[in-house]
This record gives structure tokens, sequence and C-alpha cells, in this order.
């Protein structure tokens, strides 16, 4: 019994921490501080402390770069909510909404208030949204840069070490985090399969592939050390398919029926939603492109379906 009460207590622990969604559509007028320059020092201050703890060995360099790249994530990680995400809500970010409106008041407010008499999804906390560089989006997608995009590098690896061309392992990885966003970590527990998640994932690959790959990586020796010679600027990642107002995500269709009608309240906005970020087009990345391709031949409701423009449509 008490060992079946404690798996229990694991699995809902991990699906709190892995399906934190969030609401941009309450965000997107907020006025927030840009988090950039705080992102930027923090990560890269902790990918120096990474490397000023290796350097301090006698051989530094018998560390291999791959070496340090995981050990870097993992300064940023934990098991389940990881430390970025943390570290983000502990004041060092400007956040909406902000940290005296309660977990439960921005549950009601928000597009996934349920009714119901028992809301299993109050066991799961709303991620709390940032700005950054004129972009908003929830700080789980920081959790997704982390952990996701430490996770499809590592698969990227194995990937060409069975053989594939760089370019199809990244197709590789990229298709099999779709799988992840179905299962505990998106839709089968959430209802919410989310497009911003998988973008954060695969640009959260993007940098740890940085770390150490390229004809210009970011960590070098340089005389018997370690050094970052290119500092992260999270600008390079952060773009429009973070934010969930404009990339949105799919529903189950039990999901679908309650977030619709609440997205409803935001009718009188719709052409401020449909116009976000048009002074700034960002081509659609890989992963983006992977999922419309995707779409094009899966039998499930479609990114367009469950758009605000969808929930909209007949209610004039």
């Amino acid at each position: 019994m008490a060992r079946s009460l404690l798996l229990m207590a694991l699995i809902l622990f991990t699906a709190r921490a892995f399906t934190a969604e969030t609401d941009q559509y309450l965000a997107r007028a907020q006025p927030l501080e840009d988090s950039t320059q705080a992102l930027n020092d923090h990560i890269n201050g902790r990918i120096e402390d990474v490397l000023a703890s290796v350097n301090k060995k006698s051989k530094p360099t018998s560390t291999s770069c791959k070496q340090l790249s995981g050990r870097i994530m993992w300064r940023f990680r934990l098991l389940f909510i990881h430390q970025i995400e943390i570290w983000a809500l502990q004041g060092n970010l400007d956040v909406y909404p902000p940290r005296s409106v309660s977990g439960q008041d921005y549950r009601d407010s928000s597009i996934f208030y349920d009714e119901a008499p028992i809301d299993l999804q109050l066991l799961i906390p709303l991620a709390r949204s940032i700005q950054v560089d004129g972009i908003t989006f929830g700080i789980d997608k920081l959790g997704h840069f982390v952990s996701l995009g430490h996770k499809y590098y590592k698969d990227y690896l194995s990937e060409l070490e069975s053989g594939l061309h760089p370019a199809n392992a990244e197709i590789a990885v990229i298709t099999k985090g779709f799988g992840t966003e179905e299962g505990m970590i998106g839709s089968s527990v959430s209802g919410v399969f989310s497009y911003a998640d998988l973008e954060a994932n695969y640009q959260g690959f993007r940098f740890v592939r940085s770390l150490c790959d390229g004809p210009k990586p970011r960590i070098r020796q340089s005389e018997g050390l370690w050094v970052l010679v290119q500092p992260i600027d999270i600008r390079e990642y952060v773009n429009p398919y973070w934010d969930e107002s404009f990339n949105n995500s799919v529903y189950t269709e039990k999901k679908w029926q309650q977030v619709r009608n609440i997205m409803q309240q935001h009718c009188a906005d719709l052409e401020a939603f449909e116009n976000l970020y048009s002074d700034r087009f960002t081509a659609p990345s890989a992963n983006m492109q992977a999922l419309y391709a995707t779409e094009a031949t899966d039998h499930a409701p479609t990114q367009k379906q469950h758009s605000l423009a969808s929930a909209c449509a007949g209610t004039d």
C-alpha cells in the first residue's frame, strides 16, 4: 500500500513538474521588463562556473568538450522542475501575473479554468510569463530549453553514432520529440500538445550543440584551459514561436471544448493577436517545418482548428 501511494505521488509530482501550461493570451498586453540581460548573465555565469571548476584540475583538457557540455546543462537542470525555472521565479525576472497573484487566482482567470468539482489540473501550476526582446513566453519554456534541449542533443549524438548524416539525425530527434509532447510531458496528462514547447526544445538543442560543435564552438581550449569564447545571447534562440498566443497549441477534444469557451473572451482582441510580431517575421525553424509537415499527413486536429480565430468563428 505504502509503495503504491509513493508511486502515485511520484507520478503526480512528475506530471506537475513536466506539464506546466501557460496562458499567453492574458500576458499579451502586459508591460513586462525585458529579461534578456538577466538571462544572459545567469546562463553565461553558470557556464563560467563549470569551466572554472574543471580548469582547477591538474589536466583540465582531459575532460572533453562533450563532457563539459553535459556538466553545463546539468547546472540548469534538476530532476523535475529545473533550476533555471526556480531562479526565474525567485524574483530575478519580471513575471506576469506578478508574484502577488496566487496560483489559484491565475488559473481561475486563465483559459485553463475548469468549473468541474474536481479539477485534476489544479495539481499542475500554470507557468508565469516573461518577456525577451519583445517576445512573451512562459517560464516553462526555459525548462524545456535546458532539459529537452539537452535530451535532443544526446539523442542526436546517438543518431550520429548509428551512421546518420547530421541533417537526418536532426530530423530524427525533432520527430522523436513530437512523441514526448504526446506523452507524460504533454497531452496525455494535460490535454495540451504545445507547438511552443517543441520549439523551445529545438532551440535548446541548437544551444547545446553550439557549445562544442560546428566551425565556431562557444567553448575552446586555450593554453591548456577551457574558455568560453562566445557567450550566449538568448535572443539567438527565443523567437515568436515560443509564444503560445502566436504559435497556439492543439488540444484533446475534451480540453478544446473547455479552452475554446474561455478563449472567446479574447475575441475583441482577435486582430491584435493575429498581428502579433508582424513587424518581425521569423521564418519557421526546422522544428516548425517538421510540425507543419506532420499536420498535413495526420488525422488529428490542426493548429489552425484550435486557434483563437477558430474559437471566435461565429461568435458575433
